[in-house]
């Protein structure tokens, strides 16, 4: 755990653990974390009309706060050497166990659109394809989420808090073998998935409100991936991404709550091909 010990950014606040040899060790990480959550930003963009000026700044805001995101989960992610790997284990038995629970899922309540024979050919080709390849292996938070991610627009510093999974980027023998490429593919879905926002109206029905549109939930997530890449961090290739946005469908389909609206599977197409070029042309504006 001395490898940990001095990171600098981003600041974490919370507790880790891991075990070594049968014996359980724990990693506190504290300090004071200021500004709003990222899910807050999006927040404050949806109180605007859109077209607004107003909207426009909340939406530059909130781009400024994910592109210090992207710098500092880059550092954060190239404090300790990365070096490349073959698929771990661990990670293919997790997505094949998702599947198994997705597939009794689907057969007591079947979904528009998803049929269990194409949804195993798919997680079996894709798994292959991760399989075939080489990925960088290191120091990963594992459970990023906008509303773990916070940004102080005074100080322009970003912090992240309760690092539950931190422990999991070293394995039984303390040894690094997280993966950033995870850790870059959750934070982008975390970002797509708060376009909307589930309220409970009085009736206890639960209904979904629209706070960015597409197109600016497309900036946001460009603002965050030219933040890691100018961070010195290295996006996941299209068969990364592929596979972590299945297992987050997969988690989703498992874990289905019935009441809630039916969640918008990810489309690989829409996030996957998002260019950089698109925010860079909104930050000269």
């Amino acid at each position: 755990m001395e490898k940990v010990k001095e990171i600098g950014s981003p600041k974490i606040c919370g507790c880790g653990q891991c075990i070594i040899n049968e014996k359980r060790f724990f990693l506190v990480l504290e300090t004071p974390v200021n500004g709003l959550s990222i899910q807050q930003y999006f927040t404050q963009v949806s109180l605007f009309r859109i077209g607004s000026e107003e909207r426009k700044q909340a939406l530059k805001e909130l781009c400024e706060a994910v592109y210090t995101s992207g710098v500092s989960l880059a550092r954060f992610h190239n404090h300790l050497p990365n070096k490349k790997q073959a698929f771990p284990k661990y990670v293919e038995e997790t997505i094949r166990q998702d599947l198994n629970s997705a597939i009794q899922e689907l057969i007591h309540q079947p979904k528009d659109g998803i049929e269990i024979e194409k949804l195993q050919t798919y997680t079996e080709y894709v798994l292959q394809k991760m399989k075939t390849s080489l990925h960088r292996i290191g120091l990963a938070y594992n459970d990023i989420k906008t509303i773990h991610a916070f940004y102080d627009a005074k100080t322009r510093t970003f912090s992240l808090v309760n690092p539950d999974h931190l422990c999991f980027s070293f394995d039984e023998n303390g040894e690094v073998c997280g993966l950033p490429s995870k850790d870059v593919c959750k934070y982008i879905l975390s970002l797509n998935l708060n376009r909307f926002q589930y309220v409970l109206n009085e009736n206890k029905n639960v209904s979904r409100k629209e706070l960015l549109t597409k197109e600016e939930v497309k900036i946001v997530i460009s603002s965050f991936e030219l933040g890691y890449v100018q961070g010195g961090g290295i996006l996941p290739t299209t068969t990364e991404k592929e596979c972590f946005f299945l297992s987050h469908d997969l988690f989703f389909i498992k874990n289905c709550r019935r009441n809630l609206p039916e969640p918008e599977l990810t489309r690989v197409k829409d996030l996957v091909d998002i260019s950089l070029e698109n925010i860079r042309l909104q930050l000269c504006e």
